[in-house]
C-alpha cells in the first residue's frame, strides 16, 4: 500500500451538512461587521498592517485540496478567499503535515486561522478558540473486509484524540494504538497491511480514500463530531466576527 495517495473525491461536497450558501453568507456577514467597525482596537489591526490573511491547515476533503502548481480548492478556500478579498488583502493558506503542526503554528503566532480537521472536542485544541462549527462529521471504526472478529483488536487512532479517550472507556479489553501525527492514510495503511484489526477514521476522509482501500469498510459509527476554524487565545474579535 505505500505510495498510495488520497483521492480527490466529489463525495466531498454531499458530505457536508451546511450549504455553501448559507456559508458564503457567513463570510459576507464576517466581512461586513469589520468594515462597520474599522477602529475595532485589538490584533485584527495586525493582519489588516500586514495586508495578508495567514491560513495553515491539512488538506483534505473537509478543508482544500491541492489543485494545479501551487494552488488549492475547496469550500475552505472559497471562503477564505472571499473573506480576504473583501478586507483587501492577500490571502496565503500554507498546508500542513498534520494537526499538530497547525496547532503549533498558531501557538507561535505563524498563522491567524487554522483548520485542523479534528473534532471541536479533542484535547489538543483545548488552548485555543474554535469557531462556530462549519460542519458535523462522523468519526468511523474501519476494518477489513471478512476479517474474524478479536477479543482483544488492535485499533489504530491518533495519539492525544478524543477518539484515543472514548475508545479507552468505550474498549477496555482492546490494545489501543495511538499513533503520533497520523494522518488518516496512515491509520488506514497501518490497517490493510495488517498492523491493526481497526482504524478510527471521519466519515468524509475514508469515502475520500475508499477506491485506494477497496479492502476496508466501516464497521461501527464511534461518534458524531463537529469540525470548527481554530484561533489564537489573543484574537478574541476575530473569534467574535468569524461567528457573527
Amino acid at each position: 500500500m505505500t505510495g498510495k495517495k488520497a483521492l480527490p473525491a466529489n463525495l466531498f461536497v454531499r458530505q457536508m451538512t451546511v450549504s455553501v450558501k448559507r456559508l458564503l453568507l457567513m463570510s459576507a456577514l464576517f466581512c461586513s461587521a469589520f468594515i462597520l467597525n474599522p477602529s475595532s482596537s485589538y490584533r485584527i489591526d495586525k493582519v489588516t498592517d500586514r495586508g495578508t490573511l495567514r491560513v495553515i491547515g491539512i488538506a483534505g476533503p473537509t478543508t482544500f485540496l491541492p489543485h494545479g502548481e501551487d494552488g488549492v480548492r475547496g469550500l475552505q478556500y472559497e471562503l477564505l478567499r472571499k473573506f480576504a478579498e473583501e478586507l483587501q488583502l492577500t490571502l496565503i493558506i500554507k498546508q500542513a503535515p498534520n494537526a499538530e503542526a497547525v496547532v503549533n503554528a498558531l501557538r507561535v503566532g505563524d498563522a491567524d486561522i487554522g483548520i485542523t480537521g479534528l473534532a471541536s472536542r479533542d484535547p489538543r485544541l483545548k488552548t485555543l478558540l474554535l469557531s462556530s462549527p462549519y460542519l458535523q462529521e462522523k468519526q468511523q471504526l474501519i476494518g477489513r473486509n471478512n476479517a474474524t472478529p478479536s477479543q482483544t483488536p488492535d485499533i489504530a487512532v491518533s495519539k492525544n484524540s478524543i477518539a484515543q479517550q472514548q475508545l479507552k472507556l468505550r474498549e477496555p479489553t482492546a490494545n489501543i494504538m495511538a499513533i503520533r501525527h497520523a494522518t488518516p492514510d496512515e491509520l488506514l495503511i497501518k490497517l490493510e497491511e495488517g498492523s491493526a484489526d481497526y482504524a478510527v477514521v471521519n466519515e468524509t476522509e475514508f469515502e475520500a480514500r475508499r477506491a485506494a482501500f477497496p479492502d476496508l469498510k466501516t464497521k461501527e459509527v464511534l461518534s458524531e463530531i463537529k469540525l470548527a476554524w481554530a484561533l489564537r487565545p489573543q484574537d478574541q474579535h476575530l473569534l467574535k466576527l468569524a461567528n457573527y
